[in-house]
């Protein structure tokens, strides 16, 4: 019994109990009821979504591809909430956004009482642990993107082989489609192109490598080493 020697006889009772806890409070009180940091779960619908949350400050925290999760403080500073920033996106479905902002945690007021200035003072507030994440499970539907999922001109590309331009673009449609192309030069006025030929008119088929034939010399037109843009749409 050497090794409490240096314990009086007399010593008050709950002298024993402030060392049973001297550890617990020295490693954080807010471990007792709460705690800072949650997993927080993403759904959505369709899967395979890409999931992206940044702070106020606009800086990436996490991300991740659903069905998934990530790990989120409660805390921002001293005695300030976390609030976050999410999107949702997936490749031809419109973007979501949403908001998490974490809320005041009533064991607080436990961690408070039990361990008075150094808990509900100190480390809870620097913590993050007198806040809490209550959405812990988030489930987003995604609606499709008209503009995307309607496009059906793509893949256009341009090569010119004497005086011809060759226009070559994929059409992605089940039925047949009035192609129509539109050609301007750099600043934006219109290019009065007549001499154009194949895959271009009324009735096109979809499929891939379709080719329009712009005969410049039949047009009487010189670019003269000038940029032109060439949009090619359906009507």
């Amino acid at each position: 019994m050497r090794i409490f020697s240096f314990v009086s006889r007399e010593t008050n009772p709950f002298c024993y109990i402030a060392l049973v806890l001297l550890p617990l409070l020295a490693s954080g009180c807010a471990t007792i009821f709460s705690k800072s940091e949650y997993e927080v779960n993403f759904n959505t619908s369709p899967k395979e979504a890409e999931v992206v949350v940044k702070d106020m400050d606009g800086y990436i925290v996490g991300s991740c591809t659903t069905p998934c999760n990530l790990t989120l403080k409660a805390g921002e500073a001293y005695f300030e909430r976390k609030v976050y920033r999410v999107i949702y996106r997936k490749e031809g479905y419109k973007e979501k956004r949403s908001t998490i902002s974490a809320s005041f945690d009533k064991w607080y007021y436990g961690n408070l009482f039990f361990t008075k200035i150094l808990g509900g003072v100190i480390l809870d507030p620097m913590t993050g642990a007198m806040y809490k994440i209550e959405t812990r499970n988030i489930n987003k539907t995604l609606t499709k993107d008209k503009a995307v999922t309607e496009k059906t001109i793509q893949n256009t590309r341009l090569s010119l082989k004497n005086d011809k331009l060759i226009i070559t673009y994929d059409l992605k449609s089940d039925k047949s489609e009035n192609v129509y192309v539109n050609i301007t030069s750099n600043d934006g006025t219109k290019i009065d192109a007549k001499a154009l030929y194949g895959a271009i008119g009324e009735d096109i088929s979809g499929g891939e490598e379709q080719k329009i034939i712009w005969d410049m010399a039949e047009d009487n037109m010189d670019l003269g080493g000038k940029e032109i843009q060439v949009e090619v749409k359906t009507k």
